[in-house]
């Protein structure tokens, strides 16, 4: 595989094919592969994996059966209701459903469309649901909380008004302080006219709850089996929820509340689920990250927390 000094590349992937998109590979995800991956990776294990991605779309098939999902996509919709965008970068595009929804309810259409997302069998799944709908510049390989300075060059090239979507709790599965995934996507929004349409899971986790607990358990803990065997697979054949410890912390500051996976035989993070009391996270959006919230919508999820959509600028 070519590889040019601009981080370019060609790309074919399993079940698709890249290679007639320019393809960009974070400098961060280079020579990570099943058994060459960085400790820290917890979540972002699971979604650079085949396997991890495949776990992942079945869980999404499974929540977009769910009674509320409609709801929630009309959510996305009513947030950008009579603004016009030019572009729409998607962070964390994953197979790009909803970025297709976008494109259908959004007028005039958007005139470029670029996936952003950690797993290249992700992009792929984006790159042809969405190239029959707009030219797409860049497929850009690379975790939200590594975007830096190559990724913030090509953007600046992308004109007119850009809607930057970070939707499906993306910031709240990631393995660093979210901040890092805040401060990388303000950095690409270096035009005025840009914004910023967020979801995440407000609400509290009062206690620890295991997976098994909720309808579509089952799926996250096949995620979470999946990265850690993506690490060192024939160490771990015949996993098993007990060989995890599930530990409940609490950041003030953002108003978070989080359930951490730690596979005990390594003492390895592979797991984050977060949710977020709403007046405190807006504080420090608006303090700490200088975005300012411009609209948001709750809508209850009938599982202990609501779905949090958030239309931002910044300051």
């Amino acid at each position: 595989m070519e590889e040019k000094q601009t981080g370019e590349r060609k790309s074919t992937v399993r079940n698709g094919n890249l290679s007639n998109a320019r393809f960009f590979e974070a400098a961060s995800l280079r020579g990570i592969e099943k058994g060459k991956v960085p400790p820290d990776f917890g979540c972002r294990a699971i979604f650079h994996s085949w396997e991890g991605s495949m776990n992942y779309l079945k869980r999404a098939e499974h929540e977009r059966l769910s009674e509320n999902s409609a709801e929630v996509a009309a959510a996305y919709l009513g947030m950008i209701d009579g603004l016009r965008f030019t572009g729409l970068v998607s962070i964390g595009a994953g197979e790009g459903i909803v970025d297709e929804q976008l494109f259908a309810k959004h007028q005039p259409a958007f005139e470029y469309y670029v996936p952003v997302d950690i797993s290249r069998w992700l992009l792929c799944t984006a790159f042809d649901r969405l190239s029959r709908l707009a030219p797409i510049p860049w497929v850009i390989n690379c975790d939200v909380e590594n975007l830096g300075p190559a990724e913030t060059t090509l953007f600046n090239g992308l004109a007119g008004a850009r809607l930057f979507a970070c939707l499906g709790n993306v910031l709240g599965n990631t393995d660093r302080h979210e901040q890092f995934g805040f401060k990388a996507i303000g950095q690409l929004m270096s035009k005025p006219a840009d914004w910023l349409l967020l979801s995440v899971a407000v609400g509290r986790f009062e206690r620890v709850k295991d997976p098994n607990e909720t309808k579509n358990g089952f799926h996250i803990w096949d995620m979470v089996f999946a990265g850690v065997s993506y690490h060192r697979e024939p160490e771990v054949r015949g996993m098993r929820a007990d060989d995890f410890d599930l530990i409940l912390q609490t950041d003030e500051d953002t108003g978070s509340s989080s359930i951490v996976f730690i596979y005990k035989p390594w003492n390895q993070l592979a797991f984050t689920l977060r949710r977020y009391d709403l007046k405190p996270f807006l504080n420090w959006l608006d303090r700490k990250m200088g975005f300012v919230v411009e609209r948001f919508e709750l809508l209850d999820t009938g599982a202990g927390f609501d779905a949090g959509t958030f239309l931002l600028k910044r300051r």
